[in-house]
Parts: structure tokens; sequence; C-alpha cells
């Protein structure tokens, strides 16, 4: 499957994450499971077809509160798009890490949001491994390596950025997403 991590680190969200597609014999393109879209930095694991809906959805940028804006904007709008493909999907069939103004939160398959006090988040079947080496010191890049050595569902080359040069990649001005919140 995959893991991706994402760590919550001065102001930023650092992201970490694997480029292996399991079960397809393929490794994937950087951008392909973490990307930027309406101002916030998205990790996908998960069923693919979710992961594309979302790259590729007009999302709204988040304006007020980073809690707020996932509870009343971001949960509604992923509803309504995830519904479109399995209104019926189950829980692993996706899930989700989000980084919004230097926040990052879970979400899972049912739409529920979590935040960890540790700011430190992992999804995918190396999830648990990645944060044992988080808690234990290791780097976002170490965690997410050393996923990859205990799990199947993680390899190939490994990626890691913030939240806020993926956002100023793909075009977003951080300063100006600041102050829209």
């Amino acid at each position: 499957m995959t893991t991706i991590v994402m760590v919550e680190h001065d102001g930023d969200v650092l992201i970490g994450y694997d480029s292996q597609l399991t079960g397809a014999d393929k490794t994937m393109s950087p951008d392909a499971k973490v990307f930027a879209n309406g101002g916030a930095v998205y990790g996908v694991g998960g069923v693919q077809q979710y992961r594309n809906a979302l790259r590729y959805a007009s999302l709204p940028l988040p304006k007020d509160d980073s809690a707020q804006w996932v509870e009343r904007t971001l949960v509604p709008e992923l509803r309504r798009i995830f519904d479109k493909i399995n209104p019926a999907r189950g829980a692993s069939d996706v899930m989700l890490l989000v980084a919004v103004n230097g926040t990052a939160f879970e979400i899972d398959g049912h739409l529920a949001w979590y935040r960890n006090t540790a700011g430190e988040y992992s999804i995918g079947t190396g999830s648990f491994f990645a944060l044992g080496a988080l808690s234990a010191g290791a780097s976002v890049e170490d965690a997410v390596t050393i996923a990859a050595t205990h799990d199947p569902g993680t390899g190939g080359t490994i990626h890691v950025a913030t939240a806020d040069a993926l956002l100023t990649a793909a075009g977003y001005r951080v300063a100006a997403l600041e102050d829209a919140a």
C-alpha cells in the first residue's frame, strides 16, 4: 500500500512518503501520493480512484481556523467527492493526511478527523513502523525508510518535502494563505 508521514515542525509540516504502488508492480511519480490542491497539501492512501479524484478536484482555499476549515469546508467537500465514487466505501478504502497552515490532520475513510498532540502522523500499511521510528527519534526520512524495511507494501524512492515547499511549487503563495486564514 504505502507509508505517508507528516510531522508538524517550526510552523510548517515535514512530509515523507514512498513511491511504491503495491499490487501493480509499478512505482509512482513523486506527486502521485502527496500533492498540493486548494491551498493545502494532501497525502492520500488507499484506492487510487480516490487519490485521483482528490488531486484534480476543485477544492476551496482555507480561509479560517484550520480545524474549522477541515470540519466545515473540507470534510463536506470530501464527502461529496468520495460519495460520487462509492457511497458505501469502507474505512480502509481511503485515508488522508492534510497539511494546512502549518497544522496536520488525519482523516479516516469515514471522514472523521483527528489531531495528535505529538504532531506526528502516519497512514498506510507501514504507518505503525513509521510512528514507532518517529517516537524513537528518527527523522521523517528515516521513519519512512524503516517502514520500507519492515512493510512489503512500502518501498521505492523515499521523498521528503515541506508543505510550504509543495504549496510554493504548485503555485500557491504561502504568505497569502496565512493572510487569508
